[in-house]
């Protein structure tokens, strides 16, 4: 994977074995030595521990390292939302997401995104370790996150951290239509893409962001290096 920028793992609708234990131990190693991970949905069991995926049933392919494990209260797939959802204001980068979508939408609340078909497969995250972007709740006592992001290696310093992996429960199209359908088919078979727009909006931002350089997400973007 080392040759690859950017690694995006696509919603397969279920979880699925990533290669035990090859593809887990493979994918550490890529996002601890400057590798960047866009996971979404079923993807969790990249990062999620055993005990976390036993919440409902016990599901094997949760094979997350502690210390991935660790950046984020992990759970098992819900198909459950709790809007509103809210840009992480907080951050000077989260501040900047809110600027730039109410410049796009300017009908829209401040601060608010009116996703749609998310899940719902994290809690809070840990302090220090990750950061939430968007999230459902009250960031100062309980809240659900549904993007978060983390700089590998989880047990370094910002300074000597290269690598880093997002998560999202926020999905591009609607999953409940003509699941069964194949490419290109499906583009025209009852898709909804419409009621989508907003969602494609907030993983513009954070998709780009991903490509940025790593730093602590509590302090505003150093400038480019000359």
């Amino acid at each position: 994977m080392k040759k690859y920028d950017i690694v995006f793992d696509a919603c397969e609708c279920n979880t699925y074995d990533r290669g035990t234990p090859q593809g887990y131990t493979n994918m550490k190693s890529y996002l601890d030595n400057g590798g960047r991970m866009f996971g979404t949905h079923y993807f969790y069991n990249f990062f999620a521990s055993p005990a976390q995926c036993s919440l409902q049933y016990p599901d094997p392919t949760c094979q997350g390292p502690s210390d991935f494990s660790g950046v984020a209260e992990w759970m098992q797939s819900q198909n459950l939302t709790a809007p509103p959802y809210m840009i992480n204001t907080t951050l000077p980068k989260g501040k900047a997401m809110a600027d730039w979508y109410k410049g796009v939408k300017p009908s829209s609340t401040y601060g608010q995104l009116p996703l749609t078909d998310t899940r719902e497969d994290v809690h809070r995250v840990t302090a220090g370790k990750a950061t939430p972007w968007i999230y459902a709740g009250n960031l100062a006592s309980s809240y659900d996150s549904y993007y978060l992001s983390f700089n590998t290696p989880v047990t370094q310093p910002v300074a000597n951290q290269c690598g880093k992996a997002v998560f999202s429960d926020v999905h591009l199209v609607d999953t409940m239509k003509n699941q069964l359908s194949a490419w290109p088919s499906s583009c025209s078979g009852g898709y909804n893409f419409t009621d989508h727009s907003d969602n494609e909006l907030a993983l513009e931002f954070l998709f780009f962001d991903l490509s940025s350089c790593v730093q602590d997400e509590t302090k505003p973007p150093p400038p480019p290096p000359n």
